[in-house]
């Protein structure tokens, strides 16, 4: 079996990836155990890496009431390390995909990504994956011969079937466990939508490479939450008009500012907005009671 979470770099790296450690023989590490030549003369590789990760954790201790006879449980929060070990196959300078064991987070900086940024000078990014559009593509071209797996989200909530009852009419969004014919085998696996991908029958790098390549990243995506975030937090509501825009200023669109400068150039004086608005519902003639 080979599984893992699919990481794209930025950019697809100059040279192969070697091995390396921390000062020359410490962690973290990486080390590459396997390079393939194939697809055109890139390299296919696999190995591990590993790290030791400082996490914050809640530990239980017994201590005493103040001011008072009898004992309680309280907690203390402390950092713990860890030592992480996964395991990785990539196509670094192809595709640019790398596919992790286990990882410590998403972000720029957790393990296995910082890694893979020091030894390459590419960012990885994970890819999440539109399981539904996947789940149609497949069955529209007749390629998925079973659905043993199907995970949906809607509107009555999450719901998980199995075997038979994962054939339904209702398409997957979340998982889909599959099996299929592909290159002259049977891919057995299942598919998150996190990114997460385990292939049961695939034991061999390349070929793992090979079908996440062809069939799967046409269906990926990048989602940028921080730029999501700044983006819903540049647009607001103009307080006149009600107009959505990234360019409020003092609680105005550019239109209402605008017209602002023309009715108080025609009324030659310091007309506010809010002035213009009062005028308005009184009918024009400014004498609003």
């Amino acid at each position: 079996m080979i599984a893992g979470t699919i990481l794209i770099l930025d950019e697809p790296a100059d040279e192969p990836l070697e091995t390396w450690f921390r000062g020359g023989s410490r962690m973290p590490a990486l080390e590459v155990n396997d390079t393939q030549e194939t697809f055109g003369d890139r390299a296919i590789q696999s190995g591990e890496a590993a790290a030791t990760i400082v996490k914050e954790r809640d530990i239980p201790t017994v201590g005493s009431y103040a001011n008072r006879d009898g004992k309680t449980l309280m907690t203390e929060r402390q950092e713990i390390k860890e030592k992480m070990l996964i395991d990785w196959v990539a196509d670094a300078t192809g595709t640019g995909l790398i596919l992790a064991s286990s990882v410590e987070g998403i972000d720029f900086g957790d393990f296995p990504l910082d890694l893979f940024y020091n030894v390459t000078g590419r960012e990885p990014k994970p890819r999440y994956v539109d399981v539904e559009g996947l789940h149609i593509a497949w069955d529209e071209a007749d390629t998925l011969d079973n659905t043993w797996l199907n995970a949906a989200e809607g509107g009555d909530g999450t719901r998980i079937d199995y075997h038979e009852d994962a054939s339904g009419e209702v398409r997957a969004n979340i998982g889909l466990g599959f099996t299929r014919a592909w290159s002259g085998s049977i891919m057995r696996g299942v598919v998150y939508e996190s990114g997460y991908i385990a292939l049961y029958s695939c034991s061999i790098a390349a070929d793992a490479v090979q079908f996440i390549a062809e069939e799967i990243l046409p269906h990926c995506y990048l989602e940028d939450v921080e730029e999501t975030r700044d983006l819903e937090d540049s647009v607001q509501t103009c307080e006149r008009c009600g107009r959505e825009s990234d360019t409020i200023e003092d609680g105005h669109c550019v239109v209402c500012r605008d017209k602002q400068e023309e009715d108080t150039e025609e009324a030659g004086q310091n007309t506010t907005l809010d002035d213009l608005d009062s005028v308005s519902m009184a009918g024009g003639d400014g004498d609003a009671k």
